[in-house]
């Protein structure tokens, strides 16, 4: 089931997503498409809003938006602390508010921040030409971007400060360390069968 329509554009964005699904299953509404994977722990650094920031501005887009799929932005962030844990950030913008926003909000009580507290979390422009979702439980997040683009916003000064991986690397380096041995060959199969 993917998330419920609406008008707003980080709603819009939303629907890039099934966000009732969780990794390994294919959790992107358009398939795999090109696909690389970082660690999740990391998806809340400078060097991260780097990443998320390039690709928006490689797809024309003025902001990013973050959504926690897990607890859930509204059920949870909202009725708990009258804000959803869904934000947008303007690509030209540095890391200082990305940061402050992932790991101090919210204000009061920091273990809730969605770099502490999230388990599942969305992140995507407007355009839907890319989108990334990382979970806690695997320590991955998956970075797609639609068929053609070939994920040139990974060159640079990006590429030497966040570690990209290819699924391979990610299940040897990452969801080797974070998943009990008895899930891994079964998350292992499912992850090649929808991201490679």
């Amino acid at each position: 089931m993917m998330t419920r329509r609406s008008n707003t554009k980080t709603e819009q964005s939303l629907m890039a997503f099934f966000s009732g699904r969780r990794l390994p299953d294919q959790v992107f509404a358009q398939g795999p498409g090109n696909c690389v994977f970082l660690e999740f722990a990391r998806a809340f650094s400078a060097s991260a809003w780097q990443l998320f920031s390039d690709a928006a501005l490689s797809s024309g887009d003025a902001d990013v938006w973050c959504r926690c799929i897990d607890p859930d932005a509204e059920a949870y962030y909202a009725s708990s602390f009258a804000q959803p844990a869904e934000f947008r950030f303007q690509a030209r913008g540095g890391p200082d508010r990305y940061i402050a926003r992932m790991h101090e909000w919210p204000t009061g009580s920091p273990a809730d921040a969605v770099a502490y507290r999230g388990d599942a979390v969305a992140w995507a422009s407007d355009s839907g030409s890319w989108a990334c979702w990382g979970q806690r439980d695997s320590g991955l997040c998956v970075l797609r971007a639609v068929e053609g683009n070939h994920l040139q916003f990974l060159s640079g000064s990006v590429a030497e400060t966040l570690p990209v991986m290819t699924l391979d690397e990610a299940l040897r380096d990452v969801v080797a360390n974070e998943l009990p041995a008895e899930r891994r060959a079964f998350f292992a199969e499912r992850m090649r069968l929808c991201y490679s």
